[in-house]
């Protein structure tokens, strides 16, 4: 159909989209009215159907109002934003929900502050469901939920008030930014976006640390999770990171969907607020493709991941599906990682021996379908089926890290930290290369058989490549840079040359010879992970929590 758009203002052509300050009593409004040019309804293709207008100038003490036959919504554009940078020519880009689909005619009205330059409409839109702002800068777009009032200066952004938009722990704020690349090259120095989260008087604060990473990102934090009594959240912005946007993340209650949370968030989660008895599961903000399952106690964790476990990484057993009376007595892990392809591997060969899987891992296998993490092998191509039994699944991106609420708490940060590594290396490709580089090219054959000889008593298969690098790394990245000496040279090595008193000569040699084999290796890889992803070894965590401040 076709939409007619009147100047109700009868203006001529050239001043109809400009919205200057008006004498109420004596001048009509900035008003259009949108019509059909048939009998024919209007054709909005969502249940929430929006109204999206393109604004720039002088905006600020402006309205907007919206009517229909039977409602109306009016905004003023400083309680949903106010700029208080250096002034100059911004373009705005409101968006409006529309209160109903209503019969038309609908009216759309602008009104210009007092004593103001005024605005010019640019452009309006129908149809989409976009509850946004956009202002253009010289720097790109900034873009923020209709419901979050902002105050907006060069260094400074302050959500005014949170409580309409924000309903419990389960909420969050998602701040989308971009952080230049040379602020990354000095891992000593990392930049910190400081979030303070304010109460409703004034007179109690609290500062959340947000730890940014390179380029196009985005970090959620659930103020309510940290300070229950939030009213406003106010972000100091460092040198080089540019906000582009803040919104609502809304934690989705259908149990197929996974929680978008960061690392502090997974591990500080409410139990009660969990969807499922045993285990809840999350897509770790950064690398959305690799979902975390924080289970009730190792007993469920099992359930889902021990036969997994013997069949991915234990030596002596890759490649085996165990039956349930043979997993007795056998030891499994406390926290699981696992890449896409060792899922495939698993449930194709679950698939051609029509092994019988448990709830827990059908529940796993449900959720992997469902996003993404696994795809459905079409066989297209394939000339028999048959030949193709096997290979019903195809990995995708990302890969699968679980945790355990039997954990005590520094247990339970520890190999947080430790499958967190794992998940980043399967979501950055320049980090794994590095790994790969550092293993095959830089440590000596002594070096490896000592790596090798170590994750064999830790109860890893060696003969998977792919699996020992990936276990090298995580080791070295699983405790801060000045603490690796101490805990492989000195804790580790003890251990190792007690259980392997054969080695015992051998490894002391070996240490003698290269003594700074854990700290020269920590070093080269915390340099790759910190340029990469802007984490340090021992510290994946996006955000740090202080004391409320009275």
């Amino acid at each position: 159909m076709e939409l007619k758009v009147s100047d109700l203002g009868r203006r001529d052509y050239e001043s109809e989209a400009l919205v200057i300050p008006i004498d109420p009593e004596s001048e009509r409004p900035f008003r259009y009215r949108i019509e059909s040019t048939d009998d024919t309804e209007v054709p909005l293709e969502t249940d929430r159907p929006g109204m999206i207008v393109t604004v720039s100038g002088e905006v600020t003490g402006g309205k907007v109002a919206f009517f229909t036959p039977s409602e109306s919504v009016r905004y003023r554009f400083d309680e949903i934003i106010k700029d208080d940078r250096t002034r100059g020519e911004r373009r705005y880009t409101f968006s409006v929900p529309i209160p109903s689909r209503g019969d038309m005619p609908w009216e759309v009205e602008f009104t210009a502050a007092a004593e103001s330059q005024g605005f010019r409409v640019e452009e309006i839109l129908f149809g989409e469901r976009l509850v946004s702002i956009g202002i253009d800068t010289s720097a790109g777009t900034f873009r923020t939920d209709l419901s979050l009032p902002l105050y907006v200066t060069d260094e400074t952004l302050e959500i005014r008030d949170i409580r309409s938009a924000i309903r419990d722990v389960s909420d969050a704020l998602a701040i989308d930014y971009r952080a230049a690349m040379s602020l990354f090259d000095d891992r000593a120095n990392r930049p910190i976006l400081i979030a303070t989260l304010n109460d409703s008087a004034g007179g109690r604060s609290l500062d959340a640390e947000l730890r940014p990473r390179p380029g196009d990102r985005s970090v959620k934090i659930r103020p309510y999770m940290w300070f229950q009594d939030t009213r406003s959240v106010s972000l100091r912005i460092p040198e080089g990171v540019l906000v582009t946007g803040v919104s609502v993340y809304e934690r989705p209650d259908e149990r197929e969907i996974p929680i978008i949370a960061g690392l502090r968030e997974i591990l500080n989660w409410p139990r009660e607020r969990w969807r499922r008895q045993d285990f809840e599961y999350f897509s770790w903000a950064p690398y959305p493709a690799v979902l975390w399952f924080d289970h009730r106690s190792y007993d469920t964790q099992s359930r889902m991941f021990k036969r997994l476990a013997f069949f991915a990484e234990k030596r002596g057993y890759r490649g085996r599906l165990l039956q349930d009376d043979q997993l007795q007595g056998l030891r499994g892990w406390n926290a699981h990682g696992y890449s896409t392809e060792s899922l495939a591997a698993f449930y194709n060969a679950a698939d051609v021996t029509d092994f019988p899987l448990n709830e827990m891992e059908t529940a796993l296998l449900a959720i992997l379908l469902e996003s993404g993490l696994l795809q459905e092998n079409d066989f297209s191509g394939v000339g028999d089926a048959g030949l193709a039994r096997g290979e019903r699944l195809l990995p995708g991106r990302g890969g699968v890290l679980s945790i355990s609420r039997e954990s005590l708490a520094d247990l339970r940060v520890l190999l947080a930290v430790n499958e967190a590594m794992h998940g980043v290396f399967y979501e950055e490709p320049a980090h794994r290369r590095t790994v790969f580089d550092y293993w095959d090219r830089v440590l000596s054959q002594r070096e490896r058989d000592f790596w090798e000889l170590y994750l064999s008593w830790a109860g890893y298969e060696t003969d998977d490549r792919y699996l020992v690098v990936n276990q090298f790394q995580s080791q070295l990245l699983r405790r801060s840079e000045g603490a690796v000496n101490w805990y492989l040279g000195t804790r580790t090595v003890d251990r190792l040359r007690t259980d392997r008193r054969d080695r015992a000569e051998s490894i002391d040699l070996l240490l003698r010879d290269y003594p700074a084999m854990f700290t020269r290796a920590a070093g080269a890889l915390n340099e790759s992970l910190y340029s990469v992803a802007g984490m340090v070894g021992g510290d994946p965590f996006d955000l740090r929590v202080g004391e409320v401040r009275r």
